[in-house]
């Protein structure tokens, strides 16, 4: 059998309806019923041992995969399986203290343990990714996450079921830290879901945010950072780059913090962007920015370097802004562990079974007559799981490793990506812009041509792309670093004279400039742009010269800017000065 590479749409689906669909057995039922009125579960889980035990074959040498696979689509295999499980992780003695620990947690736990599709998909998301550490299966689950669960579920009826009842397993098994890492703010796991739900039904976050798994939603409810930053962090790159949202290149922020000794303090992490970093700062922006927008993200560890892992909207993940996999360390494993294991994880029946066929045979082994069985069904698990080969690609590929600064060993392979086109005038001749009420009002991605040189080779001129708010509207981005990059506009001006310009503009850096000037006058106006940590700001008004009449207006960068974009452009009639008294 082999595991395929890529996470289909229906991934979380699968794992949500993967267990047939008859419920648990009557008498399992009952069972868990008594355990947790009595407080019990030690009892419970060994009645459920020594019941499954009864339901292998005879003799260890019939436990094979032909017979493995229709034992555990049994549904009261299964639940018994999932119940078994459930207490051995979260342990006997601490369920019982939850389920006395207030009221209404009895029967919450209940509603989790006689629903064997929602234990399927909160113990599968708990299952670590190393190959290793699966087969010890010797982690455990905090009880904690079952009151976080229930606080979750009672606030919200929406929490029982689909894409929010994944999301709140994921902030249960991976709740937010209690205060966020640099604007020290509080966190609170309710909030936090109810701020990644809202922002998926308001339609903020990446295309395939709901149909992602609740492991999946554990890397990206987790972010150390508020609520505030979170929301932010859309907001800037739907003002400042929304065309990065294209394929899910959030990531690609990580170019816009600058590689120095930021000269602000980290108040969170607009101020980051602001001031830049080194790779510990860049890795850190890099796993907000894609969190922020609902985007699996982890960081990664590698020899003297930082950098940042994503997954791909294909079901893949990605490393980039250093070396490859081969000298990266993640989520407690080295890269090349980490690509093996998401790998498994993204053939989500097969990765069940070989789950369910370890609890199992866990379960088995811990009574006198299922030892044997036991060890048969551990050792028929592990040799599924290391027998299905998986596809992991070039393990030194990285994207963008020419940005991971000196940083020793630093260099890889680069990724081949497509660049971003240069912006293309709208098709047709632009309508000259007129006045209305005295004023011209152009709209920045109406703009009649573009271009320029960049230093490192890339697109010419400004890219062009459609803001998620102000209707939609079209704004041009001049990017970082150009020796040249302009745009130009055409005008209808009712009369010779001074015009004042003032831009509707985005920067996430201090000090960035922008010309203006006009094709019948030589001198240049220029246009301070406010640091607006990349949301839309009016920059201070500067004067140009226009002839009455249809003429061009440009707009172009001065060298070495770290990026601006503009979404609108305004011009104004100067009043003449009064003359002296």
């Amino acid at each position: 059998m082999r595991i395929s590479t890529m996470a289909t749409a229906s991934a979380a689906a699968v794992l949500i309806a993967c267990v047939a669909a008859a419920g648990p057995s009557a008498a399992a039922t009952a069972d868990v019923a008594a355990a947790i009125s009595a407080g019990d579960f030690v009892g419970c889980q060994a009645a459920l041992a020594e019941g499954l035990v009864g339901k292998l074959p005879a003799d260890a040498a019939g436990i094979t995969a032909a017979a493995l696979e229709p034992l555990v689509a049994d549904p009261a295999v299964r639940t018994a399986v999932d119940q078994w499980q459930f207490i051995a992780k979260l342990g006997a003695d601490k369920l019982a203290a939850f389920a006395k620990g207030g009221p209404g947690n009895a029967e919450f736990l209940g509603w989790i343990m006689n629903s064997p599709d929602v234990m399927d998909a909160f113990l599968l998301a708990a299952v670590p990714t190393g190959f290793a550490r699966r087969d010890e299966n010797a982690y455990g689950i905090d009880v904690a996450s079952l009151g976080i669960w229930r606080t979750i579920h009672d606030a919200d009826p929406d929490a029982k079921s689909g894409m929010c009842l994944r999301l709140a397993m994921a902030t249960a098994l991976a709740p937010p830290p209690a205060q966020s890492g640099y604007s020290k703010v509080a966190i609170d796991p309710l909030s936090r879901y109810r701020h990644f739900k809202a922002a998926e039904q308001s339609g903020k976050l990446a295309d395939n945010f709901k149909n992602l798994t609740v492991w999946d939603y554990s890397k990206i409810v987790c972010a150390d950072q508020s609520d505030a930053e979170l929301a932010w962090g859309r907001q800037m790159i739907d003002e400042f780059r929304p065309d990065l949202r294209e394929g899910g290149r959030v990531v690609e922020m990580v170019s816009s913090v600058w590689r120095r000794n930021s000269p602000v303090p980290y108040t969170g992490m607009q101020a980051m962007l602001q001031g830049g970093g080194k790779c510990g700062p860049r890795s850190t922006f890099g796993v907000f920015i894609n969190r922020a927008n609902g985007i699996p993200a982890i960081g990664v560890a590698q020899p003297a370097h930082a950098c940042v892992a994503w997954r791909g909207f294909d079901g893949t993940w990605q490393v980039g802004y250093g070396k490859g996999w081969g000298a990266s360390r993640l989520d407690g494993i080295t890269g090349p562990e980490f690509v093996e294991g998401v790998t498994a994880r993204s053939s989500v029946t097969f990765f069940s079974m070989v789950e369910h066929a370890r609890w199992l045979g866990s379960a088995a082994a811990t009574t006198p007559a299922g030892k044997e069985k036991g060890a048969a069904l551990l050792a028929l698990a592990q040799k599924m799981m290391r027998d299905s080969p998986a596809s992991v690609g070039d393990l030194s590929r990285s994207f963008r490793p020419e940005e991971s600064e000196a940083d020793p060993g630093a260099n890889g392979a680069t990724v081949a990506t497509e660049s971003t086109p240069a912006a293309q005038p709208p098709a047709g001749a632009p309508q000259p812009a007129k006045a209305v009420d005295g004023v011209i009002r152009v709209a920045a991605g109406d703009l009649a041509k573009t271009d320029g040189e960049g230093m490192w080779g890339g697109p010419r001129g400004v890219l062009r792309g459609r803001s998620r708010g102000q209707d939609g509207a079209f704004l041009v981005h001049f990017p970082q670093a150009q020796k040249t990059c302009w745009a130009e506009y055409i005008v209808d001006a009712p009369q010779k004279g001074v015009y004042e310009v003032v831009l509707t503009a985005s920067a996430v850096n201090d000090g960035q400039l922008l010309e203006a000037s006009s094709e019948h006058y030589n001198k240049t106006a220029l246009i301070r742009v406010p640091m607006s940590h990349g949301l839309w700001a009016a920059t201070p008004a500067a004067d140009i010269k226009l002839n009455e009449g249809v003429q061009k207006v440009r707009i172009a960068t001065m060298p070495n800017q770290r990026g601006v974009s503009v979404l609108a452009l305004q011009l104004r009639p100067k009043p003449a000065p009064e003359p002296a008294p």
